[in-house]
């Protein structure tokens, strides 16, 4: 249901018309279809839907159970039906779950000898720049994380986005062209370092809309950043830290 295949559950959408005329059905369908209304403007893959899927699942079956009474030859199609989105589902999680469990048998052999200092920690690309930051951190400063979705390990206050959600800061970043007003909309939540990483930005771009720049405000992104106080850097990432000083003039071309 939360793999794109999920999407599937809405070619049975059309026997809700045919469900029990109850009161719990009613609100069932009424909640679900205006969940789903609600969550359409902000939901990029399927499985953000499945709250609606479930409110809808009830009404649905309802109906085509009162369908078959009516027409027991429709019986043998719905059977065909269930079933392809069952071993679809099916196939998706079991590649799913291979998936996540590639690095288990690399960790254990890994934790045996280093349980006390974590040296395998050191293997997850961007723990070294997670680290960095949990120990120059104080407890009222915030880092944002862009081009990184991931925030394991991170015990300081952050501000982050997956390839999904809308990002506060590009869009500031495409909203306005003044240096000034991006570093003070930036820090008005009191983000003081950026952990940024341009690799990361790029994929997390080819797999979202969300975070597609063009290259006016790439290039803005990143004549921002190269004013900010680069403090940590390693192969995939750079840690800024934010500038004091709002005064700066700094033109960006329109």
């Amino acid at each position: 249901m939360t793999a794109v295949y999920g999407i599937l559950f809405l070619f049975l959408f059309p026997f809700i018309f045919f469900s029990e005329k109850k009161e719990y059905i009613r609100i069932l369908k009424i909640s679900g279809i205006t969940s789903f209304i609600l969550i359409m403007p902000f939901a990029l893959v399927p499985r953000y839907f499945l709250v609606s899927f479930l409110l809808l699942s009830i009404p649905i079956v309802s109906g085509v159970a009162n369908i078959i009474k009516k027409f027991q030859f429709i019986q043998k199609y719905m059977v065909v039906i269930t079933v392809f989105l069952i071993l679809s589902n099916l196939t998706m999680q079991i590649t799913l779950q291979e998936y996540f469990f590639q690095g288990f048998s690399y960790l254990k052999v890994q934790s045996k000898n280093n349980n006390k200092n974590m040296k395998y920690l050191y293997t997850l690309p961007y723990y070294r720049a997670v680290e960095f930051l949990n120990n120059i951190m104080s407890d009222n400063e915030k880092v944002l994380f862009l081009g990184e979705d991931r925030s394991f390990y991170m015990k300081k206050k952050f501000y982050l986005s997956s390839f999904n959600d809308n990002n506060k800061v590009l869009d500031i970043i495409k909203k306005n062209n003044d240096y000034n007003e991006i570093l003070t909309k930036i820090k008005k939540d009191n983000i003081t370092y950026v952990l940024f990483s341009e690799h990361g930005l790029e994929r997390m771009s080819k797999m979202s809309i969300v975070y597609k720049l063009s290259k006016k405000n790439k290039d803005k992104l990143l004549l921002f950043l190269s004013n900010q106080k680069l403090i940590f850097q390693d192969r995939m990432y750079k840690i800024y830290k934010l500038n004091e000083n709002t005064n700066k003039i700094i033109t960006y071309n329109n």
